[in-house]
Order: C-alpha cells, then sequence, then structure tokens
C-alpha cells in the first residue's frame, strides 16, 4: 500500500506533466474523440496570448479501438477549414451517429476524430504593416492587421524577409481570406527579383511560394471598398537549414623564440617553438672532464647538463692538436729531405773538384 508521501509525488508528478502539455508552446498537440463516445464536440484551446495553427485534421479507423491514431490506422483528410484557426479555443462539432465517414482505403466507417494542432505565441507573430525588414530570422509567422478579424481597406504594406547567402525561402499561407469578387482586388504580391506571384481568395496551410534566392518581398494591398475577408497568416522558413559550425579553439601565441639545431652539415634549420625536454646535439664530447660543466637549467631539468660543441669548434679544436703518427712521419721525412740534400751538394762538389 502505498504512503501518503508516495502519492503526493505520485499526484505532483501527474500535475507537472499535465502543465508541461498546456505550456509548452510551440510543441504540436494533438486533440481527438472517438465516435461511439457520448461526446459529441471536440474542444481544446491553448494558453492567454497564443493562437491556434491548425496542422492536420483527419478521420481514422482503429484496429484496437483507440480513440486516436496509432500506427496501422487507416485515415481520411478533413480538408475544410476550422473557423478557429488563428484563435485561442476551437469547438468541432461531430456526427451524431457511433461512426463517421466511410475510408475507402480499409472499407471501414471513421470511429474517431483527431486534429493536430500547435499554439503560437503572439509575441512571435510579425505585422506586415508595421514591420519592413526581417533578417535575423531563419522562420517566423506573419500576419496582415487585425487577423483573424477582418482587414482593413486602404492599406499597403511591404515587408522584405532577407536570410543567409546560400538559403531559398519557403512560404507557406496558414490561412488566406482575401477579396476576389472582380479578380484579384485584394492581393498579396510576392517578389523574389527572379520572378512575382499574386495572390488572392481562400487559401488554407498551403505551399504558396520559394524563392530563388535569400531575399523575398511581400506587398498587401487592399483597396476602398468593403472588405469581406480575414487577410493572411503566413509562416516562412529557411531552407536548407543552417548547422552550427563547431567554435574554433582558442590558441596562445607563445613567446618561446625558435631554437636552432645545428646538423653535421653545419647547415641550421628551425623546430619547434616548444622547448624541447632534454638537450642535445650531433656531436658531443664527453671523454674529457672539461667538457662537463655546472649551468642553470633553463628546463628545470636535474642533474648535470651536458655542454657541446659544434662542427665548426670541433675542427678548430682537430687543428689545434696534430696526430702522433703524423708528426713521427713528418719528422723523419724531413730528415730524409736533408740527408739527400747533402748527398746532391757532395755529387756536385767533386764534379766541379775534377773537372
Amino acid at each position: 500500500m502505498r504512503t501518503i508521501f508516495e502519492h503526493h509525488k505520485l499526484v505532483t508528478a501527474i500535475l507537472l506533466w499535465v502543465d508541461c502539455i498546456i505550456i509548452r508552446g510551440s510543441e504540436e498537440s494533438t486533440a481527438s474523440v472517438a465516435f461511439i463516445s457520448k461526446v459529441k464536440e471536440l474542444t481544446f484551446m491553448c494558453n492567454t496570448g497564443h493562437r491556434l495553427h491548425i496542422l492536420k485534421t483527419f478521420y481514422g479507423y482503429s484496429y484496437s479501438n483507440h480513440s486516436s491514431f496509432e500506427m496501422g490506422d487507416c485515415i481520411l483528410s478533413y480538408t475544410k477549414r476550422l473557423s478557429c484557426v488563428g484563435r485561442r479555443s476551437c469547438s468541432v462539432k461531430l456526427p451524431s451517429g457511433t461512426t463517421g465517414p466511410w475510408i475507402p482505403t480499409c472499407k471501414k466507417h471513421s470511429s474517431y476524430f483527431q486534429v493536430e494542432y500547435t499554439c503560437v505565441s503572439e509575441s512571435s507573430i510579425v505585422d506586415i504593416c508595421t514591420t519592413r525588414v526581417l533578417t535575423s530570422m531563419q522562420r517566423g509567422y506573419i500576419t496582415t492587421p487585425n487577423y483573424p478579424d477582418e482587414y482593413q481597406a486602404n492599406k499597403n504594406c511591404n515587408l522584405t524577409i532577407s536570410v543567409e547567402v546560400g538559403q531559398r525561402i519557403n512560404l507557406q499561407a496558414i490561412d488566406m481570406s482575401l477579396q476576389d469578387n472582380h479578380g484579384c482586388v485584394d492581393y498579396l504580391y510576392l517578389d523574389d527579383t527572379h520572378r512575382t506571384h499574386t495572390l488572392c481568395g481562400d487559401r488554407n496551410n498551403m505551399n504558396i511560394f520559394e524563392s530563388f534566392i535569400n531575399i523575398l518581398k511581400l506587398q498587401f494591398k487592399s483597396n476602398g471598398d468593403n472588405v469581406m475577408g480575414r487577410g493572411v497568416w503566413l509562416y516562412f522558413k529557411a531552407t536548407p537549414t543552417l548547422t552550427s559550425p563547431a567554435p574554433p579553439r582558442p590558441t596562445k601565441r607563445s613567446t618561446t623564440p625558435l631554437r636552432k639545431t645545428t646538423t653535421q652539415r653545419g647547415s641550421t634549420r628551425h623546430t619547434s617553438r616548444y622547448p624541447s625536454p632534454t638537450l642535445t646535439t650531433h656531436k658531443t664530447i664527453t671523454n674529457r672532464p672539461t667538457d662537463r660543466k655546472r649551468v642553470k637549467n633553463p628546463f628545470n631539468l636535474k642533474g648535470t647538463v651536458k655542454v657541446t660543441k659544434t662542427e665548426s669548434q670541433l675542427v678548430s679544436s682537430r687543428e689545434g692538436k696534430a696526430f702522433p703518427a703524423a708528426e713521427i712521419i713528418g719528422g723523419v721525412l724531413g730528415t730524409l729531405l736533408l740527408i739527400l740534400i747533402a748527398l746532391i751538394g757532395l755529387l756536385i762538389r767533386r764534379r766541379y773538384k775534377y773537372s
């Protein structure tokens, strides 16, 4: 048996869930009712400051006796416009019988009626006569003044939509009702600099225009005659959808100077700016105690740091100290040369003496 605390938690969770459904704003919602029910009217509404955008209405037949759509159900679209579009609440009267209209695809009478809708905040809807340019929106809603009630006469309003370069603008008429007694007396004019389109009359949830470029100009024009229409409620969306690139990682410029390394051939190359953890060169003299010195370690390494000599320093040291065998050979050759010179001198002297 559940405790009072557990019941309280359950009730709180249910209330939070219901509250989430009611105030979730522009997320899609559904309302449905079975024809077998005694309730013959489907009623739903949005919160204050929101308007109903009807997305889809249809009759359905459920093989499992559900009162709302499930996968596998067969449906029949309801194409008539609901009078509550653009208003806060809606009430739809249903047939009096226990079944609805016939659905040819499954050869069954419909068993329920369903409406899919979303609640649009009035603060997100732009008036075509009070706004001139839209440049920072990827999608949005536009209406004529006083919608969903009758629009005003003698209006000439212009609005330009601009999105990112490379995108197009898809325009949908959620609801349109413009007077067209003798042609398009009152009209909506569309222009993307490549083509134009003039619209009037009645439309409902219909795609009416897709621009070739990223700019679309709209003009709403009403004459001075008696107005007989609600005006227009439009929805635009930029396509394709932009993808947000990952922000670049911040880089810190190093103040460590480039290290220089002398190769065995004496050329110089640049290496990384970051200090190496060890000190090495191509030539290292380690056979004499004088080649090791205690110096200040710039990399905070423990122990003794080897002080190395470059190629030029090695050549200089070799020139200062001759190899012992070379000294002996040089001495022998010098002695032999002196003896040869002496013998030649004796031979020349004897020749002059006997001549």
